[in-house]
């Protein structure tokens, strides 16, 4: 129900995400090609009950160059090797309207 999570790996069919603020909604690149996940990063929460994970990462391409940002999708392709520790209680995410995100609610409130 909470916890926090890292990884690396090879994938495929990343989604990322840039936050926008003043439009306050992500820009999404999707990347077809094989990665490699050279840092992924995030925390595991509950909105409305249900999981859910946030997380960001680094992807290198066959160049060596990398991309990075919000991670809405990715395929794990030969191996994906996560470290998940988790914690109690749960963390929450709510609503926040002037960002409209998700976000923790740590002491309480988001």
């Amino acid at each position: 129900e909470a916890g926090a999570l890292t990884g690396l790996g090879a994938v495929r069919g990343v989604e990322l995400g840039f936050y926008d603020v003043a439009r306050q909604e992500y820009e999404r690149r999707r990347f077809d090609e094989e990665l490699e996940a050279c840092v992924l990063v995030g925390n595991l929460a509950l909105v409305e009950g249900e999981p859910f994970p946030h997380v960001h990462g680094v992807f290198g391409r066959r160049d060596c160059t990398v991309v990075g940002g919000h991670v809405f999708e990715a395929v794990c392709s030969v191996t994906l090797e996560l470290a998940v520790q988790t914690s109690a209680p749960a963390w929450v995410r709510g609503p926040v309207p002037y960002c409209n995100l998700m976000l923790l609610a740590l002491g309480g409130r988001p």
